[in-house]
This record gives C-alpha cells, structure tokens and sequence, in this order.
C-alpha cells in the first residue's frame, strides 16, 4: 500500500490559510464600539476660582487613557450644545413622509396594504423617539401616521386593533386629540376621542422651580404637579417652561433642557424632574462650569446637576473638578459620576500637570496612581495636620493654688480647734465623774460636757472637709478655663445644713 504525502509548503499553505480567512472573516464582522461619551466640566463653590484651564487639559488626558471614554470639554460642548439633537434626519422625515403620504392615498380594497405601510413607518418613528427627540416635523409625522392606521384598520374592518391603536396612539400623545384637520373617518375620530381610564404607566412630571408650565414637544400639557398616562417602553420628551419671575434675569421665560423619559415594562409609576432652574443657571455659565452658591448647595446639588449633564450632552459618564483647600494648601478635586448620578471615583491632587493627569488616569481606569490621594487618605490627612479641639490645656503648678491652700490650711485650724474641744469635753466630763455630794454642779459640768463634745465634732468633721477639699485641689491640675464647685451636706445637723466648696478642677 502507497502512502501519499503532501510537500511541506502545500501542508503549511493547508493550515494557515483557513485560519487566516477566518481571522479575517473575524475582524471584518466585528461591529465598531462605540466610545462612551465622558463630559468634563470645572466647578465653582462660592468665592473660589475654577481649575486652570491647563490643569483641566491635563486631568482630560489622563482621562482618554481608557480607550472606552470619548471625552468632552471646553470649547467642543459649546460646540456640542448647537448641534440638533432631533433622532430623524431630513432623509428620514423625507422618506417616511413620502411612505405615509402614498398610504393616505389609498383606500377601499387597498387599505390592509395601507394599515401595513402605516404600521411600518409607525413603529420606526416610535423607535427614533426612544433614541431622542423627533422634533416638531417628526412628532407631527408620527401623530398623523398613528391615526391614519387608526382609520385604514376601520376601514379593513379590523375595529378590535384599530382600538388597540388608537388607545396606544393616545398615550403616546399625551394632550393631542383627532380633529376635522386630521381627515378621518367617523368611527376613527371616535376612537381617538377619550382615553379609556386606567391604561398604561402613571407618569408624574414636577418642575424647578415650581408651577412651571410642562411641555411634550410643542402641546402643553399642564402645570406642575402634572400627572399623565404613559405607555410602557416608548420614548418621551418633556420640558419645563416658567415665567421670568421664577428667576430668570432680562424678562426672558427659563425653559428646561427636553428630558427623554422611558418607563420601563416593570414600573407602574415613576416621577421625573424637569430642571429649568438648572439650564438657566447653565446657560448662564456658557455650557462652561457648574456653579454652586455654597459648599451645602454642592452638597444637596452635585447628585442631581451630573444627571442634568448626562441628559444635556447625552453623556454616559461626567466628571466635575473644583479647587479646594486640603491641609493648609490647594488642591484639585475630581469626582466621576456615572449617568445615574452615582459617585463612581474621586480623588485629589496638587495643582499641578502632571498629577493632575494621573487624577485622570486613576478615575478612568480605577487602578492605584501615586500622588492621587482617595477620599480616605485625604481624611487621614487632614486629621493629622489638624490641631486638636480636645488638647492638654496648660497646667498651673500644684503650689500656685492658692484656693486649695486657702482650704488645707482652714482644715487645719479648725481641725485643731476641734481636737481641743474634744480634750476639754474629756476633762469636763472626768471632773463630773469625780464628783461627790454636789448634784447639781455635777449635772452643770454634765451639760457643759455635752455642748464641748457636740462643737468640738462639728469643728472636727468640718475641719477634716476643709482639709480634704485642700488637698484634692492641690493634686488636681488646676486648668485656666475649666471650673466647677462641689457642695457638701453634712447629715449630722441638727435641721440640716450645707456648705459649698468652690475652686478649679
């Protein structure tokens, strides 16, 4: 039997070229990613300056160390800012314009293939607005899309999902009903009349400020508090319209910044903020900074103001850098905040380049950087620089008091004339005992013994206090601002008695 060999360039041609067409065939189907957009903005509490712009170039260079992150800032979110944020193009606008414009056309036996071209051009307008706003040409084109389908399905005798449609289409325009203008058939009209109660997702919109007007697109909805019907899983866009008396300067209304809100199958409720106070003071700002009265506005603030960026720019990440004072020197503060409004990171650095893009290498990537300092290291940082409100004060010498040695030295004294006392009670008392045949002098020396012995105890034990007290406010350090008193209630008068003691401890 013949064995049959390759040559070995033919076996090697044989293997690597499947695995090259496959790496190739690999690479070609791997859809590009997208970078997450990253938005950079300076911060200003109170008084304080902002970052240095070179500061802020370097901390955005460290940042775009993570190939995941597309970075703004400066000059391109003002640049940003103009472009339109309208989900459909004018080609989009064009060609469904001209797909609902030829449905509108037919009718009778044709209006199942209307019902499909509405239903199709339909659902790719409602899918734009979950991406962003459609605009006023756009919402007016799927208002007249959804109708129309609500009109060609009565017209295909097909009432149970024309009502379907229509209660659908209801939702999706809140504050929008079928009119003569819209051109529709009796019963179409008819549906699209009232929306029956309890359908969809309870949507409450509030206002800052508030009493604000609320708007989807150009319709107004209502003032603030307003609560709407949504449907589940479409997209929506609302914005706040207030007077120039809620705050805005030159007589002009303030008007927030269009909010896309989605409530998801699982929610029944939910509550949005649309912030108009927020957009006046930002456009105040030129798109630049984010400015906070004090430091417990930032505190109350910062949360909520990284959520109203992540809407303005479309943002999935924002990272807010300020200048503050750490240990008697400034330093810069960044703080990533995801689309949510989470803290993510946050460190702090000298106020200089090239720490400053190692703060931003450390927020982008979450690895350990040198001279970054994390909330933590700051805290014991300060801890140790910082003198301390409970410290020794200065001690006076024991022998300086002259307040206990006033004390000690009565004790004393009065000790002694106590102890005499009781001596003459003794010999008072010996001479009564020795007595004979005089009753009445013996009762006298008796009595006299008596009034000595009870002086001399109150004499002793006072004595003794006094001489206490002396001597624990000598041992005691004596403090220059700390003081206290001690009172003392001697039981064995007589109808009660006190005697205060007062001195330093």
């Amino acid at each position: 039997m013949t064995q049959r060999t390759r040559p070995a360039f033919a076996s090697l041609l044989a293997t690597v070229l499947p695995v090259a067409a496959l790496a190739v065939g690999t690479v070609v189907s791997v859809p590009a990613v997208a970078a997450s957009r990253l938005v950079v903005l300076p911060v200003v509490v109170g008084g304080t300056g902002e970052p240095e712009a070179g500061l802020v170039a370097a901390l955005t260079e460290g940042l775009k160390q993570n190939p995941q992150y597309g970075v703004e800032q400066g000059d391109a979110l003002v640049t940003l800012a103009k472009f339109s944020s309208v989900s459909l193009t004018d080609a989009d606008l064009a060609r469904l314009g001209d797909a609902v414009d030829q449905a509108a056309k037919k009718a009778g036996g044709e209006a199942a293939d209307a019902a499909t071209s509405l239903a199709a051009a339909r659902e790719e307008l409602r899918a734009a607005a979950r991406k962003g706003p459609r605009g006023a040409k756009g919402d007016e084109l799927a208002w007249r899309a959804s109708t129309l389908l609500v009109n060609a399905l009565v017209a295909s005798k097909q009432e149970a999902k024309a009502r379907t449609v229509a209660e659908e289409t209801l939702l999706l325009f809140p504050g929008r009903k079928a009119s003569e203008a819209d051109k529709l058939s009796p019963k179409a009209t008819e549906l699209l009349a009232a929306l029956p109660a309890n359908l969809g997702a309870k949507l409450t919109l509030r206002t800052r400020p508030e009493g604000c007007e609320v708007l989807a697109g150009d319709v107004v909805l209502g003032k603030d508090p307003l609560e709407i019907a949504v449907l589940q899983g479409d997209g929506y866009h609302f914005h706040a319209r207030c007077p120039a008396a809620a705050g805005a300067t030159a007589g002009a209304p303030i008007a927030s910044h269009p909010k896309r809100v989605i409530v998801p199958a699982s929610e029944t409720t939910r509550q949005e903020v649309l912030d108009a106070e927020f957009e006046r003071g930002f456009q105040a700002e030129g798109l630049r900074r984010i400015r906070f009265a004090t430091t417990q506005d930032r505190r109350q603030l910062e949360e909520s103001y990284a959520r109203r960026i992540a809407e303005r720019f479309d943002a999935d990440a924002i990272v807010l850098a300020s200048v503050g004072e750490l240990s008697g020197a400034d330093w810069l503060n960044a703080r990533l905040y995801l689309r949510s409004g989470y803290l993510n990171r946050q460190g702090l650095v000298r106020l200089e380049p090239q720490r400053a893009n190692a703060l931003g290498r450390f927020l982008a990537t979450g690895k350990d950087v040198p001279g970054v300092l994390k909330p933590e290291d700051a805290g014991n940082l300060l801890s140790s620089s910082r003198v301390s409100s409970n410290a020794e004060p200065a001690v006076a010498p024991w022998y300086s008091d002259v307040v206990g040695w006033t004390f000690l030295g009565a004790g004393i004294v009065v000790t002694s004339v106590g102890l005499w006392g009781n001596a003459s009670y003794e010999k008072q008392q010996e001479e009564a005992e020795t007595l004979r045949g005089d009753m009445e002098r013996q009762d006298r020396l008796f009595r006299e013994a008596q009034q000595t012995k009870f002086w001399s105890g109150i004499a002793t034990v006072g004595g003794i206090l006094f001489a206490v007290t002396g001597g624990v406010l000598l041992a005691v350090p004596e403090y220059a601002d700390d003081s206290a008193f001690m009172a003392i209630r001697p039981n064995f008068i007589p109808g009660g008695g006190g005697l205060t003691l007062g001195g330093r401890f």
